[in-house]
């Protein structure tokens, strides 16, 4: 699964983020998307404990889910 960073309006090509599903076995795109989620506001909270200037430092306005192909 893959995170892309919008940040004023413009794509972050450089800050896309590949997450590779560790918890979730077989097919499970739910299960999936929630790791995924759940990653991403951990990385948020570690950035919180240090000084960091990473976009990633910041918690997102909207999450926007695409599910695929069905």
């Amino acid at each position: 699964m893959n995170l892309v960073l919008v940040y004023r309006k413009f794509l972050q090509p450089l800050r896309k983020k590949n997450f590779k599903i560790k918890s979730v076995e077989g097919q499970n795109d739910y299960a999936s998307m929630k790791e995924m989620v759940k990653r991403r506001i951990e990385r948020y909270k570690s950035f919180c404990k240090t000084d960091s200037h990473d976009l990633f430092a910041v918690l997102p306005d909207v999450i926007l889910v695409d599910g695929g192909h069905q």
